[in-house]
Parts: structure tokens; C-alpha cells; sequence
């Protein structure tokens, strides 16, 4: 088996493993392992076949977060997000970097980066009222995810990149309404993990392969 097919089937494995069993259980040493795993596979690929650095990092940083949030303290709830908001910045650079001097931009991208900036707001708003002690982190971390995404849109001729970022981005927009919005025992509440975790699987693993079948 090939390395990059071979590293992408190991991953997508771990994947549907977590997304379609794991994800519905309680913590376990399994669940952090192969949870972890499902994105640091990407990140091992990416290691291995000589991708950019910052995919490397981003996706590294994915799998930490990952493993912090699927261990139980109160400690690991506060690094897996300070571990994914590092991760887009590190997609946001990765993007970014593509710019070439100069460039301009086209009226679909710019409408496209108005519409993310609305969407932020409106999601924001959403929020705030159930955030509390939480405003100042939720605020900053919204500002990364922000970011990410429009240096994504302002990427011309990589339409894979694109989508893979929206769906990043759409996975945590349901992942604060699950944790701060959706009440327990609801219909969205009882699908949501696997939204989320359907949505930010697959988001990272196309930008892992735009980048890497290059």
C-alpha cells in the first residue's frame, strides 16, 4: 500500500471507528487514543511525505486538542480549545502564505469574506447570552475561526481547501451550540456529536489532501 492512499484509509478507518461507535461512549483510554489518532495519522502523513510545516503543525495541534478534550478535568477542557485555536491560526498562515504580492481579489471572494464576517456576528450574538465567565475566550476564539476561514475564501484556485475550512468552521460553530445553547436530551443534541465530528474529520482531511496530492 502506497503511503499517501495508505496514510488516508489508516485515518478515515480511525475515523468512521470514532465517529460511528466511540463518540456515543463514555471516556475511555480507546476513545482519547484513536479520537487522537484519527487526525495525528494526517498529521504523521504530512510529517512523513514532506507537506507544508504549518499543515504539519495544524494538524498536530488538531490531535492534541482532540486528546484533551476526550480526557476528563477541568485543566484538559481549557487546552483543547487553546490547542485548536492555535490550529487555525496555523491553517490561517498556511493559507495565507499562498498570496501572492499584488493580488487582487475578485468580487466573489470578497463577497465571500463579507458574508463569513456577517455569519461570525450573527453566531456571536447567538452566544453571548449563555456564555458568562466565557465571553473574553469565546470572542477570541471566534476571531481565529474567523480568520482561518478568510484566508481560506481569499484562496482563488483551491476550491478543496475551501470547503475543507467551511466545514472546520461549521463543526465548531455546532460544537458552541451544543455546549453552551442546545439543552440536554434534545433531537439536535442527540445528533450533534456526530455533525461535529463528521464535519471536522472531513474538513481537515481535504485540506491534508489538497495540500498533499499536490
Amino acid at each position: 500500500m502506497n503511503l499517501f492512499p495508505g496514510g488516508f484509509v489508516i485515518a478515515a478507518t480511525l475515523a468512521i471507528m470514532y465517529g460511528g461507535w466511540l463518540t456515543w461512549q463514555p471516556p475511555s483510554r480507546l476513545r482519547t487514543i484513536v479520537k487522537a489518532l484519527s487526525i495525528g495519522s494526517l498529521a504523521l502523513l504530512s510529517f512523513r511525505l514532506g507537506g507544508p510545516v504549518l499543515l504539519t503543525i495544524a494538524l498536530a495541534l488538531s490531535a492534541a486538542g482532540d486528546a484533551f478534550l476526550a480526557s476528563h478535568g477541568e485543566k484538559n477542557f481549557m487546552f483543547g480549545p487553546g490547542s485548536f485555536l492555535l490550529a487555525h491560526l496555523a491553517y490561517a498562515a498556511l493559507f495565507a502564505a499562498q498570496f501572492q504580492n499584488g493580488e487582487e481579489f475578485a468580487i466573489v471572494e470578497l463577497t465571500g469574506v463579507a458574508a463569513l464576517i456577517i455569519l461570525a456576528v450573527l453566531v456571536f450574538a447567538r452566544l453571548l447570552p449563555h456564555l458568562k465567565a466565557m465571553k473574553t475566550p469565546a470572542f477570541f476564539y471566534m476571531l481565529a475561526i474567523l480568520v482561518m476561514g478568510i484566508s481560506a475564501v481569499l484562496l482563488q484556485d483551491n476550491r478543496m481547501v475551501i470547503i475543507g475550512a467551511l466545514m472546520f468552521m461549521a463543526s465548531d460553530i455546532i460544537h458552541s451550540h451544543e455546549k453552551f445553547v442546545w439543552k440536554e436530551g434534545t433531537a439536535i443534541r442527540r445528533h450533534s456529536p456526530w455533525m461535529i465530528w463528521s464535519l471536522y474529520w472531513c474538513g481537515q482531511a481535504l485540506i491534508a489532501w489538497a495540500y498533499l496530492s499536490v
